[in-house]
């Protein structure tokens, strides 16, 4: 079954994906051999709206649901997929 996304879920699909090349791509690799919890990437998220896509408002989510949560790991993963690639090989 294919579905189309909403407005909305193309506007997170579009604004992550600009925040992942411009400020989670740079220095992933520098994490992933450091073996560091981005803390600043977390902040970066929740700055943003992002973090919590899927949890309700009352525990400070955003309640967009796992839909828009799969499009935010997908946005990020694209691009620091090539850091991991290198760390398990």
């Amino acid at each position: 079954m294919l579905y189309d996304l909403t407005e909305d879920q193309k506007m997170i699909k579009d604004t992550v994906s600009r925040i992942a090349k411009e400020e989670i791509a740079p220095g992933a690799e520098e994490r992933d051999e450091e073996a560091k919890f981005p803390w600043d990437m977390v902040e970066i998220l929740r700055e943003n709206g992002l973090f919590g896509a899927d949890f309700p408002e009352k525990y400070s989510g955003s309640e967009m649901g796992l839909l828009s949560l799969c499009l935010i790991i997908e946005e990020i993963a694209k691009l620091i997929l090539d850091s991991c690639k290198k760390i398990i090989q």
